[in-house]
Order: C-alpha cells, then structure tokens, then sequence
C-alpha cells in the first residue's frame, strides 16, 4: 500500500511537471521543488482518498457511456486540487496558428474549462504511459 502510493506520489510529480510546463500553457504551477511536492502529494491523496467515492457516484453515467465519461473524474479532481492549493491555476489561453504541407490550423483561443480539460487528458496519458513503461 505505502509502496503504491509513494510510486504513485513520484509519477504524479513528473506528470505535473511535464504537462504544466510543456505540454498545456494554460496549466500553471510555479516553477518550485517545494511547490510541486505539495501539490504532488494533495493530487495523489485526491486521487486515492476522492476518487474511488467520484467512481461509485458517477457509476451510472460511465456504464451509459460504456466507460467514455471515465475521464471527467480526473477534471473534477483537478479542480478540487485547484481549489485546495492556490498555486494551481487553469487560465485561458491563446495558440497561435500553424500550418504542415498544406494543412491549416487557425489561432484558437482555450477557455480555462477546457485547458482543465486538456490538462486532465495529458496527465492521464502521461501517467498511463509512466506505468506501462515501468511495469516493462
């Protein structure tokens, strides 16, 4: 149990990190050791103390979805971490335009909702990634 949960502690750390530094502009966490072990530690005690309870209440509309709302647990728990700690921030965002071999994308411009979004997708991803690495 302590061991799953100090793994769990160390991944969300490199989670946080890469997905507010490089991955999402609108997910702000300053730029501090002391900082991100705190809010590493209130994301990982979220996610096993919040989540199992968010799982049985919104059990019903993930059996609906066959598991695709599975997802929005992790953006509600992301923003009750936003709520606990100050130092997290969701802040709208603009991106500018690009283009690939004739493949256009405009400027677009995220509200705070969905760079929370965003940032719950890539955490997610990352840390899904993290695990299966090292379970290999």
């Amino acid at each position: 149990m302590f061991r799953s949960l100090l793994r769990h502690f160390g991944i969300s750390i490199l989670a946080l990190y890469l997905t507010s530094q490089f991955l999402v502009k609108g997910f702000i966490i300053p730029l501090n050791l002391l900082i991100y072990l705190k809010i590493a530690l209130v994301f990982s005690l979220l996610t096993y103390l919040v989540k199992p309870f968010l799982k049985i209440i919104f059990l019903p509309l993930n059996f609906i979805t066959l598991g695709l709302f599975f997802w929005f647990l992790n953006v509600i728990i992301l923003y009750l971490l936003k709520l606990i700690l100050a130092e997290v921030s969701f802040i709208a965002t603009p991106y500018p335009s690009f283009s690939y071999y004739g493949i256009i994308i405009p400027s677009f411009r995220l509200s705070a909702f969905w760079s929370l979004v965003l940032s719950s997708i890539s955490l997610t991803v990352i840390t899904k990634l993290i695990n299966w690495l090292m379970k290999k």
